[in-house]
């Protein structure tokens, strides 16, 4: 698991995109490049109570995960690519 903040609710909403790092890098600083456990074959992006917003399917059972973000705390703009 790996968590990251990004804007309150109730200041905004933030964009998130999640798909192959490929196809999502961007210009932004990395604040995240690792490798995490995916022993189910899915990477998920949720809310702390464990709503799920974005979910993709990855090909190993562990996977390299990058994250990008726009702002160092309150992030209207968060990237994760995996691969």
């Amino acid at each position: 698991m790996v968590s990251v903040s990004c804007l309150h609710d109730i200041d905004g909403e933030a964009e998130l995109t999640l798909g192959p790092a490929e196809d999502v890098v961007s210009g932004l600083s990395a604040i995240f490049d690792g490798l995490i456990e995916t022993p189910s074959k899915v990477v998920v992006i949720s809310t702390v109570p464990g709503d799920h917003l974005l979910k993709a399917n990855v090909p190993d059972t562990t996977t390299r995960i990058r994250i990008w973000r726009n702002h160092p705390v309150w992030a209207d703009k968060v990237i994760v690519g995996w691969g």
